[in-house]
């Protein structure tokens, strides 16, 4: 189950892992394993030039499926500016080599919405550990960007998000722990746990592009 529906990981052994630049040039891959590749808001103290210079190394990777997780989080990480400018930077990386976007934002859906509008995507983005309210849920409905569900998410926002846009994770979990995810969406939804399975499968393949 995990492997189809798990769409964000940081276990070594998950099929589509998340790492931050340092940690996949150093990675020995484990076959057919993918990756999402990206600058952590939390990791945005250290050397900007070292941490831009093993990004770009990263683009080159064969087996990367998505950039990220990139974005903003005003309590850890850097200043929120030199955060913003990061994501941005990464996210027009992203629409220059035609790769989705994973995001971790804290609280500041604004700026996500903004650089949104402004960059007007071609390329599918998607906010991982979603437990934003149900108007955050329309805003960026409104704008396509996928949310996918972890352990802890709001129940009024987990009903509200489109079938389109919905996902399902474990995060920093293990990775047997999805099926209790999907119970608790599936729960929270007031349908069947077969029914998040096949809406969150479909739509993982669809933003990997799998």
């Amino acid at each position: 189950m995990s492997d189809s529906l798990n769409f964000h990981s940081h276990d070594a052994k998950a099929a589509i892992l998340t790492l931050n630049p340092t940690q996949y040039l150093g990675f020995q891959a484990a076959d057919s394993q993918l990756f999402t590749v990206g600058i952590h808001p939390w990791d945005t103290n250290g050397d900007q030039s070292a941490l831009l210079e093993d990004f770009s190394k990263c683009l080159r990777g064969n087996n990367i499926v998505a950039i990220g997780e990139i974005g903003v989080d005003p309590l850890r990480g850097a200043d929120i500016d030199l955060q913003y400018a990061l994501m941005q930077h990464q996210a027009k990386c992203a629409e220059e080599v035609g790769l989705p976007v994973v995001f971790h934002i804290v609280r500041r859906f604004d700026l996500l919405i903004n650089l949104h509008k402004e960059l007007n995507p071609k390329q599918a983005w998607a906010v991982h550990g979603f437990r934003g309210k149900p108007e955050v849920v329309r805003q960026l409905a409104e704008r396509g960007i996928y949310m996918s569900l972890g352990s802890n998410f709001n129940s009024e926002s987990a009903k509200a998000i489109p079938d389109h846009l919905l996902l399902v994770e474990t995060d920093d979990r293990p990775l047997e722990s999805i099926g209790e995810v999907v119970k608790a969406v599936a729960e929270a939804r007031g349908c069947s746990i077969a029914t998040i399975e096949n809406i969150c499968s479909k739509n993982l393949k669809n933003f990997y592009r799998l």
